[in-house]
């Protein structure tokens, strides 16, 4: 790997070919994301296909008189957002979990 990189292990970059590394590639830093509120991530699980679907089909039963059906769908589209949401929340409360274990910095060797 150090070799299709052009690198050293004993010597690392000098600090030219750093520079113009960093000028290619920018800096080598891990974008913060923003975090992700609640509210946004309950509204996610309404755009998805399952929930578009029985959206309309919850539409359809109650267009067409059918209560009970519609009702049930309903129930059914909320039940799986909710489950959706958890699901997601307690990923996104991981990672943020896991980010916050991971280093902040690294230790590089330049020109040996």
């Amino acid at each position: 790997m150090l070799a299709g990189l052009g690198v050293s292990a004993d010597e690392g970059l000098d600090e030219d070919d750093a520079r113009g590394r960093r000028a290619v590639f920018g800096p080598n830093r891990i974008a913060a994301r923003r975090a992700v509120s609640a509210p946004r991530l309950l509204l996610h699980q309404f755009g998805g296909p399952v929930a578009c679907l029985l959206g309309a089909a919850a539409a359809l039963a109650f267009y067409f008189g059918d209560r009970e059906a519609g009702g049930a769908v309903v129930a059914v589209l909320a039940i799986n957002a909710l489950i959706g949401f958890v699901t997601e929340l307690k990923a996104v409360s991981s990672i943020e979990a896991l980010r916050a274990l991971g280093g902040r910095t690294a230790h590089v060797r330049r020109a040996g």
